[in-house]
């Protein structure tokens, strides 16, 4: 993590406030040793404890970045296979990957994976082929619109029905 720049400032001054501080506890042992090791030893701890302090610091972000790195990668879990939007991924020969749970259940089917996409959805291989980003399709006597990510070999499949249905009547 880069620091920001009052973190930057921060350190300027603790730093220059250490240097002072040795500076003058190496003149104070010219007038007297005793006070010049006393005010050594005061730094000492002071400097210990300024470390300590950081170290701990450090720990408890990384703690925090660690937690929410782990929410969030949890809650991207659930959102991909409990959001109402269907998405599957294909491979070049058009053979489905993977599908989440709400996508083959709109096919009355525990899983489409391993399916030729010629059997579930015929349609979607020449919007594939065609390179074509988006499209309305209908499957199963539903409005569906397909976004495909081709890079990817990624398709979102988003229910319209409803949509198009109120644009008729419109």
């Amino acid at each position: 993590m880069s620091p920001t720049i009052k973190q930057k400032a921060a350190r300027w001054v603790v730093f220059a406030l250490m240097s002072v501080s040795i500076l003058l506890s190496v003149t104070l042992f010219f007038f007297s040793w005793w006070a010049s090791v006393i005010s050594l030893v005061l730094f000492s701890s002071l400097y210990y404890h300024l470390i300590k302090l950081n170290r701990e610091h450090n720990e408890e972000v990384e703690a925090y970045i660690s937690t929410l790195s782990y929410r969030v990668k949890r809650v991207g879990e659930e959102a991909l296979l409990e959001m109402p939007i269907g998405i599957m991924l294909i491979n070049e020969d058009y053979t489905v990957e993977w599908s989440n749970p709400f996508l083959a259940s709109w096919f009355n089917e525990d899983t489409l994976v391993g399916r030729s996409l010629y059997d579930v959805a015929e349609t979607l291989v020449p919007l594939i082929k065609n390179e074509v980003n988006e499209q309305y399709i209908r499957l199963k006597d539903r409005e569906y619109k397909v976004i495909l990510k081709l890079e990817e070999r990624l398709l979102y499949f988003f229910d319209v029905t409803e949509q198009v249905k109120i644009k008729k009547e419109i």
